[in-house]
């Protein structure tokens, strides 16, 4: 999700990953955390779908075709197992 947002951001001014980050946990090295195989808290997790969920967000207030497909495959509520 985050290289989506940097590959939309890009085109319109840029921002590193860092800031990007920063930007939506205020926390800099989050995503190059994740890319380092580093796991996160599910609050965090949360966080960043919630964030990432906003068109506000997004340059040009809309959410690419691409990222709304990751975010809808993370909003599928997984079914109950069977009893």
């Amino acid at each position: 999700m985050a290289d989506a947002y940097t590959d939309e951001i890009n085109m319109h001014g840029g921002k590193s990953l860092a800031r990007v980050s920063t930007i939506v946990l205020n926390q800099g090295r989050f995503f190059q955390r994740l890319r380092d195989g580093k796991t996160c808290t599910l609050d965090s997790f949360e966080a960043v779908l919630e964030w990432f969920s906003s068109p506000a967000n997004w340059p040009g207030g809309t959410i690419p075709p691409a990222a709304a497909d990751m975010l809808a495959h993370f909003a599928t509520p997984v079914p109950a197992a069977a009893e």
